[in-house]
């Protein structure tokens, strides 16, 4: 049995106020006698996975609705409206732009169904709210899909809980640059983030153009307060002649908190930020396979309890950063190496890491030593743990100011003097490195992170070193009670994967299957006739599993696309 404490320390921002979330308990006891598609109870039941109707709704009978209904609406907005903005007399998107008369703290509501033909289509709002009075744009009730671009040019608004896609088939061009003219690319950026105070919580973006959330830091649409926390962000992007173009999240702004987010097989990277500024926040989100920069040029940079199945890049050697606080993140990698560190001036807090290297590579990869020499307290690193498959014992590699690289074994290091290594574990703040083998633990992980946005609903990463077929969840860890209703959800294929379903109970214990599951294939991206068959990676499975997990509401993740 292993015993790991879950992701401490979540950090949100919503209107202009900070507030801090601790929370936490998780724990993994895998039994591994059963690889099917369902999941064993303790005393032998089988909970099986739901069948969904024709608009990927969960047929379960006791599936609940959303939380919040049509309670609280001041306006109404519907695919086919054109009306005063009443529930019974809706506005379309394209007056709800044009409007006035949406008050501060207002709140828009959403009918169900599909806005937009997508292609160039874009929804721009322009009403601000004020803080702690934010203009919320919700659904009423049922899904809500934007086929097409959400603009926020206002100030303190929240966007919650849509699905802003594209379904234009085109995903090549024959331009190599990160925004191609508009011939050969028909799809815009998803949801655009433009001025103070506006928060995404809980939206699902994918498919759209070159950046799935793109936070505008230019000129006079500088952003700042932006909060991005807890959206499902995946597909987005194309592909040119040289390789693919696509972030999940890019831009930057200040202080900025981007927290519990999962971004997968967005067409370059999972998240570019550099246009940071001030205090930034990269707290508890899940990157897969593709890398995670964080450029900067951040004053000061929080990167805690983040879950990365690819590369990591903190910093650029082209500017100057300020400090860096990086705790509790594991960084799992096939091959190559697993992480830039580069030119953070300020004090660097490395502490209770975990860095897996499968085969090759470096642990580090470009750590400027002139990071060092420009701080007076130096580096703090403490308490990491380094698993690498390689057969070298120097697996370090550091820049110094010149440019020129070095391997370095894991004593004499510039910028490691702190490093004490050992190859079994240690007490007393020594690095635990452990050489050779297949770079993984020998006990599995399982890590819980509640909403702070919503009650049962939460995401559970698991990493599956022992490759179990199945694995045992606690779902008391995201607030559920005996008798709730549950719904455990793979993101990697959201709707297309049925999910598993059940009635909470705590005496009784629930399994989930580690095999069978699959990815979403991008919208119009042929693999076959692409020079770049690589962009989207294979499901992570069974090593790597990343679930959302909710109350069980029928109707409220897919239309049926």
């Amino acid at each position: 049995m292993g015993l790991r404490t879950g992701w401490v320390g979540r950090y949100l921002r919503l209107g202009g106020y900070l507030g801090i979330v601790g929370l936490l308990a998780s724990c993994t006891r895998p039994k591994a006698n059963d690889d099917s598609n369902a999941t064993l109870d303790a005393d032998g039941s089988t909970t099986t996975r739901s069948g969904v109707d024709s608009n990927g709704a969960s047929t379960t009978p006791d599936g609940g609705s959303r939380d919040s209904g049509r309670a609280g609406c001041d306006h109404y907005v519907a695919p086919e409206g054109n009306g005063s903005g009443t529930q019974s007399d809706p506005w379309n998107l394209t007056r709800l732009a044009a409007k006035e008369s949406v008050a501060v703290g207002a709140t828009v509501c959403l009918l169900g169904g599909e806005y937009g033909t997508g292609g160039r289509d874009q929804f721009v709002f322009g009403t601000s709210g004020e803080p702690g009075s934010p203009v919320t744009i919700r659904p009423a009730g049922d899904h809500v899909a934007i086929n097409g671009s959400v603009k926020i040019a206002a100030d303190w608004v929240v966007v919650r809980d849509l699905e802003i896609m594209n379904s234009h088939p085109e995903r090549q061009s024959e331009v190599d640059q990160d925004q191609p003219p508009p011939i050969g690319i028909q799809r815009l950026e998803g949801l655009i983030i433009e001025g103070t105070g506006v928060s995404a919580i809980h939206n699902i973006v994918h498919d759209t153009g070159t950046y799935g959330i793109h936070l505008v830091n230019a000129g006079e649409t500088a952003v700042a307060n932006a909060t991005i926390y807890g959206n499902l962000i995946f597909n987005n992007g194309w592909d040119g002649p040289a390789h693919g173009h696509g972030r999940g999240i890019r831009g930057g702004g200040t202080d900025v908190v981007i927290a519990d987010n999962v971004l997968w097989n967005n067409f370059a990277f999972s998240m570019d930020l550099d246009e940071l500024e001030g205090r930034a926040e990269v707290d508890g989100n899940v990157a897969l396979g593709q890398p995670l920069r964080v450029l900067g040029p951040a004053s000061d940079l929080s990167f805690r309890d983040n879950a990365m199945y690819g590369a990591l890049q903190l910093g650029h050697v082209g500017r100057a950063n300020g400090s860096l606080t990086a705790q509790r993140n594991v960084v799992a990698i096939r091959e190559g190496n697993a992480m830039r560190i580069w030119n953070w001036g300020g004090m660097q807090v490395f502490q209770q890491n975990e860095v897996h290297v499968a085969s090759g590579g470096n642990i580090f990869l470009e750590y400027s030593e002139e990071s060092l020499a420009a701080s007076p307290r130096g580096s703090d690193w403490g308490d990491n743990r380094y698993w690498w498959g390689g057969s070298h014992a120097m697996p370090f590699r550091v820049m110094d100011q010149a440019g020129i690289a070095a391997r370095y074994p894991w004593t004499g290091a510039p910028g490691f003097r702190e490093l004490k290594p050992d190859r079994a574990p240690a007490a007393g703040g020594t690095e635990t490195i452990y050489l050779g083998g297949n770079a993984t633990p020998s006990d599995n992980v399982v890590r819980y992170r509640p909403s702070a946005h919503e009650n049962r609903r939460g995401l559970v990463v698991v990493y599956n070193w022992k490759r179990d077929p199945r694995v045992e969840l606690d779902l008391s860890s995201l607030g559920f009670s005996e008798g709730e209703p549950y719904e455990i959800r793979n993101v990697q294929n959201l709707c297309g994967d049925e999910p598993v379903v059940g009635t909470y109970q705590p005496s009784q214990a629930l399994f989930v299957p580690m095999s069978g599951w699959t990815t979403r294939e991008p919208i119009g991206y042929d693999a076959s006739t692409t020079a770049h068959p690589d962009i989207i990676k294979p499901t992570t499975f069974p090593q790597f599993g990343v679930f959302l997990v909710t109350s069980g509401r029928p109707g409220s993740f897919c239309l049926g696309r």
